[in-house]
C-alpha cells in the first residue's frame, strides 16, 4: 500500500514510452515448452506467428505516445504527486465539515462522497495488493479510474469548501458597519 500512495500515486503512469520487447520475449518462451510446441508446429499460420514474436522479441521495440498535446503528461505527473496531499486534506476538512450539520448542510453531502470514494479506492488498492500485486501494470492500469474519480471527488469538494468559506467571508463583510471595517484595518 505504501508503494501506492508514497511518494506518488503509481496508478497514474507518467512516462510516454512503453518498451515492448519483453512482452515479445516471454511469448515465445511460454508458449516453446516441448508440449505446446508439438500443438502449433503443425499448423503454418502458428509457425508464422511464433517466427514473426521471436524477431520482435529481439527487436526491443518501443511505443512512444504522440506528444499533440505536451501538457497531457505534466497533467498525468501532477496528478500522481497530488493525489496524497488531496486524499488528507479532503480527510480533514470532511472532520470538520462532519459534526457542524446547519450552517453545512450541502458540503456533508460532498464530503460523504468523497471520502466513500477515497476509501473505495483505498480498499480496492488493499484488495489487489493482498490478492495479487500492484507491480502488475494491467491492474494500475484499471486501478487508475477509481483513483481518477476519487481524486476529481476530493478536489470538487475542497473547491466547494473553499467556495463556501469565501461567501460567508464576503456575507460578513457586507453586514459589518463602515466603522468596523476601519478597525480591521
Amino acid at each position: 500500500m505504501r508503494t501506492f500512495y508514497l511518494p506518488y500515486c503509481r496508478a497514474y503512469e507518467p512516462r510516454i514510452t512503453q518498451k515492448f520487447g519483453g512482452a515479445y520475449q516471454q511469448s515465445v518462451l511460454s508458449l516453446g515448452d516441448p508440449i505446446y510446441r508439438k500443438v502449433w508446429t503443425a499448423y503454418p499460420a502458428a509457425v508464422d506467428f511464433m517466427t514473426r514474436t521471436q524477431e520482435l522479441g529481439r527487436r526491443e521495440l518501443r511505443f512512444q505516445q504522440p506528444l499533440l498535446l505536451p501538457i497531457i503528461p505534466m497533467l498525468v505527473l501532477l496528478a500522481s504527486i497530488t493525489y496524497s496531499t488531496l486524499l488528507i486534506v479532503a480527510f480533514v476538512l470532511a472532520g470538520f465539515v462532519a459534526p457542524i450539520s446547519a450552517p453545512f448542510g450541502r458540503l456533508r453531502a460532498v464530503a460523504s462522497l468523497a471520502v466513500f470514494a477515497f476509501l473505495f479506492n483505498a480498499a480496492y488498492c488493499l484488495e489487489v495488493a493482498v490478492i495479487s500485486s500492484l507491480d502488475i501494470p494491467r491492474y494500475r492500469t484499471v486501478q487508475m479510474y477509481s483513483t481518477l474519480v476519487a481524486q476529481l471527488l476530493g478536489l470538487w469538494f475542497v473547491l466547494e469548501f473553499v467556495s463556501e468559506m469565501w461567501e460567508r467571508r464576503k456575507q460578513r463583510l457586507a453586514q459589518e458597519t463602515p466603522q468596523d471595517a476601519r478597525r480591521h484595518l
